[in-house]
């Protein structure tokens, strides 16, 4: 799947790595070598995190009032790759094509319906948190 700006909530930083995301599921789809996969879920771990801790402190700053559920869902996500990541450094590569099915489940349900969530209450923000409104 490849980014279209009506994806877009509106907040620059967050939108940039958003995309980064897609990229990573469009990567993702393309891998032959196990190898190639390792590198995904080493890269996919390290960005969640710091995509995340993004999301959490604009949440946590503006006092978003989802901010706990939505954490959740990101502990979850997290708890899943980490689960990977431990089957691959194990041989048992039988997940990997649980893992695309889950990146893209994060695409769809993730970021174009739970991060939308948040987009109204950001708007509000405009000016402190670099919203774009000429996205809309």
């Amino acid at each position: 799947m490849k980014w279209n700006d009506e994806y877009s909530i509106g907040i620059v930083e967050i939108d940039e790595q958003h995309k980064k995301l897609f990229e990573l599921s469009e990567i993702l789809n393309e891998a032959t070598e196990i190898n190639e996969i390792k590198d995904i879920l080493l890269f996919l771990e390290e960005y969640m995190q710091f995509h995340f801790n993004t999301e959490e402190s604009m949440m946590r700053k503006y006092n978003y009032e989802l901010i706990e559920e939505h954490k959740k869902l990101h502990d979850d996500l997290k708890e899943k790759v980490t689960g990977y990541i431990e089957l691959y450094f194990l041989g048992n590569y039988s997940f990997i094509e649980e893992l695309e099915e889950v990146v893209q489940e994060w695409i769809y349900e993730h970021i174009l319906e739970e991060d939308r969530k948040y987009k109204e209450f950001f708007k509000s923000f405009s000016n402190a948190c670099n919203y774009n409104r000429k996205k809309e």
